[in-house]
C-alpha cells in the first residue's frame, strides 16, 4: 500500500470518527434538550393547591413548601371563619412558609390576629428564603403581637412579597411593626401598599417595621398610613439597617420621640423616595434619623406628581389620580399600575388625622430624659461603630 492508500485511508477514518462524534454529540444535545424541555414542563404543570376557603388556607401549614393560589374571597361569612380567626386569640399565623402563595387578584378580609405575647405575627407569621406571597390583598385587618409583627407576613427571612397590600390595624407591643411586613431580613418588598393605622414600641413603619440586611429591599412601595410610637418611626420604614429603599413614598401621619416622615432610622441606602412634610409633620428629613425627600401635598398628588416625583417611572409602573378622572373625587396620591385601581384610589388621598407619640410612663424617667438616654446611646454606638469600621 502506497504512501497516498495509507493517508486516504487514515482520512476516511478520521472522517468517520467526526461523523461518529457528531451523531453521539447531536443525540446528546437532544436527549440533554428532552430532559430540560421534560423537566420546565413539570416545574410549569406543578399543581398548585386552590384555597377557596378559610380551611384550605388553614391547610397551607401542613405542607409548608406547596403552590397555592387564591381562587375566592375570603371573609367573615366564608367557611371555616368562625373556628378559625372568630376566637378568642384569632388566626393562628402559618411559620415558616417556604413556597409560593398567588393571591391571584382575591382578597382576604376581616382578618383578626390577637397575640400580645407572641413573635412572628401575621396571615403568615414567617416566610423563608425562596418563598414568595404575590399578588394578596388584606382588607379590614386588625392584628396585635409583640415582636415582628405585620398584616401579611411577620417576619421575611429572604423571601419575596409583592404587588400585595393591607388595609387596616396592626400593632405590636415592642419592636419590628410594620402594615405589611414586620422584619424583612434580607427580603424583598415591591409594589406593595398600606393604607390604616400601624403603632408599635420602637422600628415602627407604615410598610416595613424593620428592613435589615444588605439585600434587604423595599421598592416601588407606599404607605397612606398613621403610624405611632416610641423610637425609630417611620411613615414607610420604621428603621433601615444596611437595606436599600427605592422609589417609594409615604403620605401619611408620623408620631414618635424619634420619627421620621419616611424613615425612622436609616443606616442604609434610601434613594428617589419621598414623603408628605405636610401630613407628617415633621419639619425635616435630612441626616440619618429621617432621609427622602420632603414634598407638599399639593406637589404629591393628581397632575404635579410626575413632575415632582420625577424619578417614578409613570409610564410602566406608576399612574396619577386626578380630579377629572372618573373614579375620583380629587386629586390623589400616585398608586401602581400593578394593583386594583379602584382599592387604591379609595385611599389615595390625604388623610386628615394628627398622629402623635404616646407617652412614655416609665417610673423615674420623663419622656426627656429616657429619649435623652436613647439619643446618648445611638451616638455611643455609632462613635464605636466608627472605631470599628472606619466609616
Amino acid at each position: 500500500m502506497d504512501k497516498l492508500d495509507r493517508e486516504d485511508k487514515m482520512n476516511r477514518k478520521l472522517l468517520t470518527l467526526v461523523i461518529t462524534s457528531l451523531f453521539l454529540l447531536n443525540a446528546l444535545i437532544v436527549a440533554v434538550g428532552v430532559s430540560a424541555a421534560e423537566e420546565k414542563e413539570k416545574i410549569e404543570t406543578q399543581v398548585a393547591q386552590e384555597v377557596n376557603d378559610w380551611n384550605d388556607l388553614d391547610d397551607v401549614r401542613n405542607d409548608l413548601g406547596g403552590v397555592y393560589v387564591l381562587m375566592a374571597d375570603l371573609d367573615e361569612d366564608t367557611s371555616g371563619y368562625n373556628q378559625l380567626v372568630d376566637t378568642q386569640d384569632g388566626w393562628n399565623p402559618i411559620e415558616n412558609f417556604a413556597g409560593t402563595f398567588y393571591g391571584n387578584g382575591y382578597k382576604i378580609s376581616d382578618l383578626y390576629i390577637d397575640r400580645n405575647e407572641t413573635s412572628h405575627v401575621g396571615l403568615f407569621g414567617s416566610i423563608e428564603n425562596g418563598s414568595e406571597v404575590t399578588e394578596l390583598g388584606l382588607l379590614d385587618v386588625h392584628v396585635k403581637g409583640k415582636i415582628s409583627v405585620g398584616g401579611l407576613v411577620g417576619t421575611n427571612y429572604g423571601g419575596t412579597v409583592s404587588k400585595s397590600f393591607t388595609v387596616g390595624n396592626v400593632s405590636g407591643k415592642s419592636y419590628h411593626i410594620g402594615g405589611l411586613v414586620g422584619a424583612n431580613n434580607n427580603g424583598t418588598v415591591s409594589k406593595s401598599f398600606v393604607a390604616g393605622k400601624v403603632s408599635g414600641g420602637s422600628n415602627a413603619g407604615g410598610l416595613v417595621g424593620h428592613n435589615s440586611g444588605s439585600l434587604a429591599t423595599v421598592e416601588n412601595s407606599y404607605t397612606n398610613a398613621g403610624v405611632s410610637g416610641y423610637f425609630w418611626i417611620g411613615g414607610l420604614v420604621g428603621k433601615n439597617d444596611k437595606g436599600t429603599i427605592t422609589t417609594s413614598y409615604s403620605s401619611g401621619g408620623v408620631g414618635g420621640q424619634i420619627e421620621g416622615g419616611l424613615v425612622g432610622w436609616n443606616d442604609g441606602l434610601v434613594l428617589d423616595s419621598y414623603w408628605d412634610n405636610g401630613t407628617a409633620e415633621i419639619d425635616t428629613s435630612d441626616g440619618e434619623l429621617g432621609p427622602g425627600t420632603p414634598l407638599k401635598t399639593n406637589e404629591m398628588t393628581g397632575e404635579a406628581a410626575p413632575n415632582n416625583m420625577d424619578s417614578f417611572d409613570f409610564e410602566a409602573i406608576w399612574e396619577t389620580v386626578e380630579k377629572d378622572d372618573v373614579d375620583a373625587d380629587k386629586d390623589g396620591y400616585p398608586i401602581l399600575q400593578d394593583l386594583s385601581r379602584e382599592e387604591q384610589v379609595k385611599h389615595a388621598y390625604p388623610v386628615e388625622d394628627d398622629v402623635e407619640a404616646p407617652e412614655i410612663n416609665i417610673p423615674g424617667f420623663t419622656s426627656s430624659s429616657l429619649l435623652l438616654a436613647v439619643i446618648i446611646c445611638v451616638t455611643f454606638y455609632h462613635k464605636k461603630r466608627q472605631n470599628i469600621t472606619g466609616k
